[in-house]
């Protein structure tokens, strides 16, 4: 009788590899998820607010508040989590640790199909996303309305890429979500070519059903969009417009003169890409990260940068053999491709001030490069002592980002850092503040914490009208909350509070 639990072993071991990448994503993710205070912003907030709006059933937040731009698919996801836990910082923080832990998945399946790696090869070559560098895996968290999502939309499109109909729905979904998603298309198209089946009637009469679908998609947001009021909930005439006004906000947000080009080209490297893969040490504090510990490693940049001149070495010598086995070839192209299309983009994003702490939110598809570059050289890779020193220094980076995030859960086990925001939320409850106005980075998080027991207008950048009509409409009894120093009014942390006498 013939053994049938050997076809089973190689499944099984897939599935152990996946369950481990779940709980290295699970540990690496713990600071974000589990310490309120760690790194949570007014930006955030109006993420959770949306949530929160969507989950009463007082607003459906169709694009993020106060602008024309990036779906509120974060919001709909966090949206039934309040429902079960509350508005809290955790249970907005899940539905992206969820796509985190399904990425790590999708990585080391895809890998291990597409390329036939085996699940040891996969899961290593997986490695720099399932654990990378603490500001990073910060950054895979973070609900700034996008974050890890283009990650799961470029995989889901390499995997539907036959399937038109579905293709067509993610595409356009993931780019009214995050315009980055759009580097598919061109990666797709070189990696059809380079497996011959790019230039076929069936590629065509599927690119003509993507085509038609995503058409529909963009024509029931277009017209929902008129409909719905991008500040949030509101008592007055919604205030809205076209989904054209999307690729005005995109292209207001570039810019092309060569001099910027090539000085964002340099701050790419200096300031972001140091940092994404944790090359340099860089306090958490740099990023905006409620902590004192200082990460990331000169070590590791070295052994990183011998390590890729080695694989790229290895590369050229083993070019004979590649061409004989072109197996993996156009997913290995695509995943690179994706990433340097994002590299490229990045050097023409106004926003980036070269000399400042990197956008790494802009460049987190970069994840994909050290990804495809693993997998394409294991999977040629002959020599034993080759793959596995390559092999050690994957594991020696990934045990680097586990150590950094070990380091802050210490500190937070120790000493923890103060979590200003929620000592002013919980002071304005407890002294009975209803109303309030604030700078927009003390506002909504304040009414988020607050559970909006307290409503905060903005005196800066307003996100959500309604409060500002609220406050407006109770001006005799707001608080004032400014910064220190504190000249009539009560101090509290970094705050003062003027105006609690008029209770």
């Amino acid at each position: 009788m013939p053994d049938q639990s050997q076809p089973r072993r190689p499944a099984r071991a897939l599935l152990a590899a996946a369950l481990v990448a779940v709980v290295l994503v699970l540990m690496r993710s713990f600071p974000t998820m589990w310490y309120e205070g760690y790194h949570f912003d007014s930006d955030q907030a109006v993420v959770g607010l949306m949530a929160k709006h969507l989950a009463e059933g007082r607003a459906f937040p169709l694009f993020f508040y106060g602008q024309h731009y990036m779906l509120g698919v974060q919001a709909w996801l966090a949206a039934p989590f309040f429902l079960l836990g509350g508005p809290t910082v955790f249970m907005l923080h899940v539905p992206v640790l969820i796509i985190n832990a399904t990425v790590a998945v999708m990585l080391v399946v895809l890998l291990n199909r597409e390329l036939d790696l085996g699940w040891a090869p996969a899961f290593l070559a997986a490695l720099p996303f399932i654990v990378p560098p603490a500001v990073t895996s910060d950054h895979l968290l973070q609900m700034l309305g996008a974050s890890v999502e283009p990650l799961l939309y470029v995989l889901l499109l390499w995997v539907l890429r036959q399937r038109a109909v579905l293709f067509g729905l993610v595409l356009m979904v993931g780019f009214l979500h995050r315009e980055f998603t759009i580097f598919a298309l061109p990666a797709l198209g070189v990696a059809m070519a380079l497996d011959g089946s790019l230039f076929s009637r069936a590629t065509t009469q599927r690119a003509l059903t993507a085509l038609a679908t995503a058409v529909i998609v963009w024509t029931i947001v277009d017209t929902l969009k008129t409909h719905i009021d991008v500040f949030g909930p509101s008592s007055g005439p919604p205030e809205s417009g076209p989904l054209s006004l999307q690729m005005a906000a995109l292209t207001s947000r570039m810019s092309l003169d060569a001099a910027g080009v090539a000085a964002r080209a340099r701050s790419l490297f200096v300031d972001c890409l140091s940092d994404l893969f944790g090359v340099r040490a860089n306090a958490l504090r740099e990023h905006s990260i409620n902590s004192t510990v200082v990460t990331g490693s000169a070590g590791i940049g070295l052994l990183l940068f011998v390590a890729a001149a080695f694989v790229s070495f290895r590369v050229v010598a083993l070019a004979p053999r590649a061409k004989a086995d072109w197996r993996g070839a156009p997913f290995c192209v695509y995943l690179a491709l994706v990433a340097l299309q994002s590299a490229a983009a990045y050097t023409t994003a106004s926003e980036v001030q070269p000399g400042a702490p990197g956008l790494i939110r802009y460049v987190l598809l970069m994840l994909l490069l050290p990804v495809a570059l693993a997998a394409w050289y294991f999977r040629h890779e002959t020599a034993r002592v080759f793959r596995g020193a390559v092999a050690a220094v994957l594991v020696i980076w990934a045990a680097a980002g586990l150590v950094d995030t070990a380091r802050v859960v210490r500190e937070y086990a120790t000493v923890r850092p103060p979590n200003k925001a929620r000592t002013l939320a919980d002071f304005l409850v407890a002294r009975g503040v209803r109303y309030a106005r604030a700078d927009y980075w003390d506002a909504y998080i304040t009414d988020f914490l607050a559970r909006e027991r307290v409503v905060v207008a903005s005196t800066w950048k307003v996100r959500v009208r309604e409060y500002q009509r609220v406050v407006d409409a109770h001006r005799a009894e707001a608080a004032e909350i400014v910064r220190q120093p504190c000249v009539g009014g009560v101090s509290i942390e970094a705050w003062c509070v003027r105006g609690l006498s008029r209770e």
